[in-house]
């Protein structure tokens, strides 16, 4: 009994400590678990937010672009008409500076003078207002006089004004292209910054999935557990109650034998005893067994009926068989009464009289 009631308080502790363990685990893995769902959520808005600013800065560079195109093609449309003024108005410069020039003015009208009207109707903003004004009275009156002066301004400010023309394209294309590099390196930033938290949220998914599977099997644990030692609990009780009832029926058993023996180790028996010996002595051929006093008897069946049943047994036995059963049932108490590990230890008296009994029968 004492190694059962070891198994059962090694596998209660041991199951109690497994329980109190895995409680532990799943309260700390359900707050981890909280804490990812967090983690995971905010990361979630994080990326999303710079994948709008990507889209933002990727939708601003095709505008930027698309308006560039249209800034280089309007610079080149004026670039390549201010060069054609500027060679109309030195072709006239050519035509004045030779001895033709009284015919050029009596040309018809695809003569630079045309050319020169042209120029003046559709550059006249980028003349100086003097110039301006003498090119249209030279175009009223192309004899005047003031020719030469009027050409000479239209070269000096058509080349002002390529200039001007070519310098702001610089500019607009520095512009540009410096837009252009600040848009890519806050696109490329924003995209690392999303791998890197996209990598992020997928490891937090991924150690929260973990940790759930985890909770589920240490719930499962826990209860195969409880169980496991709910049915420990039930069968220790009842082991216990099943040996405090054999404990009783032996503690009533050796109780019986010990008044059988008290019985037999008394005066009385023993003055019985001789009585009953000394004839068996005499009859030496006799194979008949000598008669049980019926005191004996008496007593033996009053405490069989009294305390245990096998008492009245032996009595009916010794009855029958004589004082050689009564002898031979001795032995058998004796040898039961040392065989009884897990039983009450017998007194040191009641052995004494077990073995009276057998020396006496």
């Amino acid at each position: 009994m004492e190694k059962y009631n070891c198994w059962c308080k090694e596998n209660g502790e041991q199951k109690e400590k497994a329980i109190l363990e895995a409680r532990a685990n799943i309260k700390e893995w359900e707050t981890r678990i909280t804490e990812l769902t967090g983690i995971s959520s905010t990361l979630a808005t994080e990326y999303k937010n710079l994948q709008q600013e990507v889209d933002k800065n990727e939708l601003s560079l095709d505008e930027s672009m698309a308006l560039r195109k249209k800034q280089v093609a309007k610079f080149q449309e004026d670039e390549r008409e201010m060069f054609n003024n500027l060679n109309s108005v030195r072709s006239a410069q050519v035509a004045l500076n030779t001895s033709s020039f009284p015919s050029f003015l009596q040309r018809p009208k695809d003569t630079p003078i045309r050319l020169l009207r042209a120029v003046a109707e559709r550059q006249a903003d980028y003349l100086k207002s003097e110039n301006r004004q003498q090119l249209m009275a030279f175009l009223q009156d192309p004899t005047s006089g003031s020719v030469r002066g009027v050409i000479d301004g239209l070269e000096t400010d058509f080349e002002g004004s390529l200039k001007e023309l070519q310098d702001e394209e610089l500019q607009n294309k520095a512009a540009y292209e410096k837009l252009v590099s600040a848009k890519r390196k806050e696109i490329d930033s924003a995209k690392v910054q999303i791998a890197a938290k996209k990598e992020e949220k997928t490891a937090a998914d991924e150690e929260r999935l973990q940790k759930k599977q985890a909770v589920k099997d240490a719930k499962g644990s826990v209860e195969e557990d409880l169980a496991f030692a709910k049915k420990v609990q039930k069968q220790c009780n009842a082991k216990g109650q099943e040996w405090e009832k054999r404990q009783k029926i032996r503690s009533d058993e050796m109780q019986a034998v010990s008044k059988a023996v008290e019985v037999l180790d008394s005066d009385d028996s023993f003055d019985l005893f001789g009585k009953t010996m000394a004839p068996s002595f005499l009859q030496l051929a006799s194979k008949e067994a000598p008669a049980m006093p019926q005191q004996i008897y008496d007593r033996l069946l009053a405490l069989g009926k009294a305390h245990d049943s096998r008492l009245v047994t032996l009595s009916l036995q010794a009855k029958v068989d004589g004082l050689a059963k009564v002898r031979m049932t001795s032995f058998d108490v004796r040898s039961r009464l040392s065989e009884l590990d897990s039983a009450v230890d017998c007194s040191n008296m009641a052995k004494r009289s077990a073995n009276l009994l057998v020396a006496a029968v």
